[in-house]
């Protein structure tokens, strides 16, 4: 199982993770900037949304912390009540609640979306330059900032990847994963491990939310990925965000390629079927 997970975020990234899932930059460039709009500026979604951001990145910092901690080869194992394997992260990384931070995220976002819909028009610069006003004129932004202890630092867009992408670490994956599944334009995704210790996380174009496409191929017994075939899989785990149960397609997916381990990586818990 594998995935982008922690790649650190400067606090940037947070109050512009803002950014980042937030507004697709759409419409004509304009020759001259027009003066920001005050009601705007002086909104509550606004605010909202960029202390929502900030109280993100304070929280993957400690999350981070904790996460770089485990060691994902002695997680605790434990069994559900249908007898399946179930890995969990452990209660100091799981409390920082950083789902429901994202989701809270997600959620002002799409406030300030419906409130100043022509607000995704305007270009990068633009957005960053009201993020910048409305931290420096608003009290609870200040307040809040002042509480959580940040510095003030500019956004910046994170690009989204997509295909396969390798990992060093599993500390990386987990980050990667706690992102993907609160991304707005979420698809599945799968994670790989492989026999020399090779950690991939793949999307393939023709993905949906509920169906991930990828190509193994079988040779003297053992299973190979189209897009590494250096050598052979140990593992094969893919996300899933309504429920941690594997479809029809998946129980025969493994009864296909019965020589590695799977699960489904569902709400910071690994489930093997």
């Amino acid at each position: 199982m594998q995935s982008k997970y922690f790649k650190k975020i400067s606090i940037i990234s947070i109050v512009v993770i803002t950014l980042v899932a937030s507004f697709i930059i759409t419409g004509c460039q304009r020759e001259e900037d027009e003066p920001l709009d005050d009601i705007i500026l002086n909104s509550s979604e606004l605010e909202e949304y960029i202390i929502a951001g900030a109280d993100l990145k304070q929280s993957l910092a400690i999350f981070t912390e904790e996460l770089n901690k485990i060691d994902f080869s002695a997680l605790e194992v434990t069994y559900d009540v249908e007898g399946r394997k179930v890995m969990y992260l452990p209660m100091s990384v799981s409390s920082i609640s950083i789902e429901a931070k994202l989701q809270t995220f997600n959620e002002t976002k799409e406030a300030l979306r419906k409130k100043f819909p022509h607000f995704s028009s305007l270009r990068e610069d633009m957005h960053e330059k009201y993020f910048q006003q409305c931290v420096k004129s608003s009290v609870n932004i200040s307040s809040k900032f002042l509480e959580l202890g940040i510095n003030i630092t500019q956004p910046k867009l994170k690009n989204g990847t997509e295909g396969i992408t390798y990992w060093g670490s599993w500390t990386d994956v987990m980050y990667e994963l706690l992102m993907w599944v609160q991304n707005p334009n979420y698809v599945e995704m799968v994670i790989m491990t492989f026999a020399d210790g090779k950690l991939i996380t793949y999307i393939n174009p023709k993905n949906t939310t509920n169906k991930a496409h990828v190509s193994i191929g079988t040779q003297n017994g053992y299973h190979y990925f189209e897009g590494y075939q250096s050598s052979p899989l140990t593992s094969f785990t893919h996300t899933h965000r309504d429920s941690a149960d594997p479809g029809t397609a998946d129980n025969t997916f493994k009864e296909t390629y019965p020589n590695m381990s799977h699960s489904i990586y569902y709400q910071e818990g690994f489930y093997y079927y």
